[in-house]
C-alpha cells in the first residue's frame, strides 16, 4: 500500500549544455526516504546554523581556516551506531555463511546407479518408446502428416 504522503524537494540544477539555472521540482513518496532526506536536512541545518552563530560572536574557532566537527544531533547517533550494528551483524552472518555454506546440503554419491525409466507408450501401451515417437506403430493414426 502507498502512501498519499509525499515531499516536493526544489533543486536547482545547472545544465552543462546551456549553463543557465533550472528550478526541478521531485516529489518523493517512500517513507524510508523522507525520513532519511530529512534527517540529513536538518544536520545540514544545524551546521549551518552553528557556524553562523559561532562567527557572528567573533570567536576563534574559525580564524586559522579549520573547519571544526560540530556534534551531531543525538537522534543521528544513534541512527549512525544502528547502521554500525546491523553492519557488524551482516558481516558476521556473511562469515557465518561462508563456514557453513557447503554443510547444509550434500552432493550425491557417485557410486550410485541411476535408476532407469522404462517409458510406456500413451497411443499403443508398448514399453520403451512414448506416443510422440516415430517409431510407435500408430504415430501416423495420431499425427497425420
Amino acid at each position: 500500500m502507498t502512501s498519499r504522503k509525499g515531499l516536493a524537494i526544489r533543486r536547482a540544477v545547472q545544465p552543462p549544455y546551456t549553463g543557465e539555472l533550472i528550478w526541478r521540482t521531485e516529489v518523493i513518496r517512500d517513507q524510508a526516504v523522507i525520513q532519511a532526506y530529512l534527517r540529513q536536512r536538518r544536520i545540514i541545518e544545524n551546521l549551518a546554523y552553528n557556524r553562523s552563530a559561532n562567527e557572528n560572536e567573533g570567536d576563534d574557532l574559525f580564524d586559522n581556516g579549520e573547519d571544526h566537527m560540530v556534534d551531531l544531533p543525538a537522534e543521528t547517533r544513534l541512527h549512525l551506531s544502528d547502521l554500525k550494528r546491523a553492519l557488524g551483524t551482516r558481516e558476521a552472518d556473511a562469515r557465518n555463511l561462508v563456514k557453513s555454506h557447503m554443510t547444509t546440503f550434500s552432493l550425491p554419491q557417485p557410486n550410485k546407479p541411476k535408476k532407469e525409466v522404462i517409458r510406456r507408450c500413451g497411443n499403443c501401451g508398448q514399453l520403451g518408446h512414448m506416443k510422440t515417437n516415430k517409431k510407435c506403430p500408430r504415430y501416423f493414426e495420431f499425427n497425420p502428416v
